[in-house]
């Protein structure tokens, strides 16, 4: 692990003022048809909340918590409506695990008659009747709901930094998250809203926020997602469920109406990656209800039709005019980076006509390291699988201009969901510590840093317009090494991949011009 220093609060608001990315037309690509030209500008993915995740984006650790039955064995724990244990049934153990993003002093505060504990990861001190001071270690820690009173039970239970006593409720974000998203001009939230497993079919079941934690298999609120856009002038780019019915997409059209900002815009896209998961075949099942043909691609034509009518519901709701230059809501249809299956996508139904973007994802480095033995990955060493991956980003380009091309034809501007470099072993290896270690390493070197400014140079010279990395804050694991930034905690000035947006966000003005 390199050495990390972190910015000052001036040198990051020097470094940070005026790098808001917008995506304004731009006049060396004209739009053809509906479609407007958007020259590259840069947004970001934005992880899940959870236990696991290295982001921690609330100041409350309570919002990260997946449910109340961490303990195995027992009957499970009864909860009301937001989610709050209601009593322990005998012989249950009611608890939930965070991830503290810090060590220090936090405050815990509460409504109703109960008693917490503190399991690992920290000890309590100072307890008084619904509020106990808490010293946290920093990293994961297990709290324990000991004793709840059945006629007022324990419930409103906050765990925040100390500091942060009397304001978290109208701050709600972590300032040190805020700092990491606030450069990028949109903002997209499929991981947040766990598009790819929802079952999600109804509003009313929706999560929401004042459920007792944002962490849970649901997903996080839309409303957080909104204000979190609306706090850093970032544009939204929201997924809608699979199996959404018609009245979910109408109330989030309308909440989006309410709530967002009017001078930003909305993205939206049916779903997230329909050729992957159950959820894909969920959809081919539902192209062949509708007597679409039984072929390899008829996901895609669910994709394209079911697409079409959420973005009509947005229309109607919205009210106003489309296209990623001129009007409020950008939709967006998500292909594979392969020229046939997008061909598909956007063909089906005419769907490029009541369309504004055809999205792709970008990533390189795929190979580099996953047809390997590992006695081949150790010789490389860390510098020579970050070189692989610096020379791999030329790979992209023929994909991009001939996707590009095609949005070109059918008057669409060419984004990207997602991207970036995809540096994962083979199956075989993703137990290997050594080989784990080695990819850690190559993921963290300058050379990591030259890729991704040579990727958006890639892109900006192919026309694409904006680029949403894939994602902000994510720790390597075996299954990949996404994130800009590895911890809330790592500097950001000194991560390579973080540090390689900033600069091209900063120096390429006509890129990604200052927010209205």
């Amino acid at each position: 692990m390199p050495e990390w220093r972190r910015l000052s609060g001036a040198a990051w608001l020097a470094l940070a003022a005026g790098l808001l990315g917008a995506c304004p037309g731009d006049p060396a690509h004209p739009a053809t048809g509906h479609g407007v030209r958007a020259p590259a500008c840069l947004g970001v993915n934005i992880g899940q909340v959870g236990n696991r995740p290295s982001q921690s984006p609330f100041l409350d650790l309570v919002k990260q918590a997946p449910d109340w039955n961490l303990f195995e064995g027992g009957p499970p724990v009864p909860v009301d409506a937001q989610g709050w244990p209601t009593s322990i049934p005998p012989g249950a153990r009611a608890g939930f695990a965070v991830n503290a993003p810090r060590r220090g002093r936090f405050v815990a505060t509460f409504e109703g008659d109960g008693d917490i504990a503190v399991r690992s990861g920290g000890r309590l001190s100072r307890p008084s009747r619904g509020r106990v001071e808490v010293e946290l270690d920093g990293g994961p820690a297990v709290f324990e709901l000991v004793r709840t009173n059945p006629r007022d039970p324990l419930r409103s239970l906050s765990i925040v930094p100390a500091e942060f006593e009397h304001s978290h409720r109208e701050r709600v974000f972590d300032p040190d998250f805020l700092e990491l998203a606030r450069p990028f001009g949109v903002l997209r939230f499929h991981d947040w809203l766990r598009v790819v497993d929802s079952e999600l079919a109804h509003w009313r079941d929706r999560p929401k926020p004042d459920d007792f934690s944002q962490g849970t298999s649901k997903g996080a609120a839309v409303e957080y997602a909104i204000d979190l856009c609306n706090r850093l002038g970032a544009d939204c780019w929201l997924n809608v469920p699979h199996m959404a019915d018609d009245e979910y997409v109408e109330e989030l059209a309308r909440l989006v109406r309410d709530r967002l900002r009017p001078s930003l815009r909305v993205y939206v896209e049916y779903s997230n990656e329909v050729w992957n998961y159950a959820h894909g075949d969920w959809c081919e099942r539902a192209g062949e209800a509708l007597g679409m043909p039984r072929e390899w691609d008829t996901r895609l034509r669910y994709q394209a039709h079911r697409s079409l009518e959420v973005f009509r519901i947005f229309e109607r709701v919205l009210g106003t005019g489309t296209g990623t230059g001129t009007g409020r809501l950008v939709r967006v249809l998500a292909s594979q980076a392969a020229r046939h299956r997008a061909e598909v996508l956007v063909e089906w139904e005419g769907a490029y006509r009541e369309a504004d973007a055809l999205a792709i994802a970008p990533y390189f480095c795929e190979d580099a390291a996953r047809d390997l033995g590992a006695s081949q990955i150790e010789r490389l060493g860390p510098a020579a699988l970050a070189d692989r991956c610096l020379e791999d980003v030329e790979n992209l380009r023929g994909r991009v201009r001939a996707l590009r091309a095609l949005a070109d034809r059918r008057g669409l501007s060419l984004v990207g969901y997602e991207g970036g470099q995809s540096l994962v072993a083979s199956a075989a290896l993703q137990d290997d510590a050594t080989v784990q270690g080695v990819l850690d390493e190559a993921n963290r070197l300058p050379q990591m840093g030259l890729a991704y400014g040579r990727l958006f140079r890639l892109w900006s010279e192919e026309g694409g317009s904006l680029l949403a990395l894939y994602k902000l804050v994510y720790s390597p694991t075996k299954w990949g090494r996404w994130g800009l930034v590895e911890t809330l905690s790592e500097p950001a000035g000194m991560a390579p991949k973080y540090r390689a947006a900033l600069e091209f966000i900063r120096n390429e003005p006509r890129q990604c011009t200052e927010r209205h």
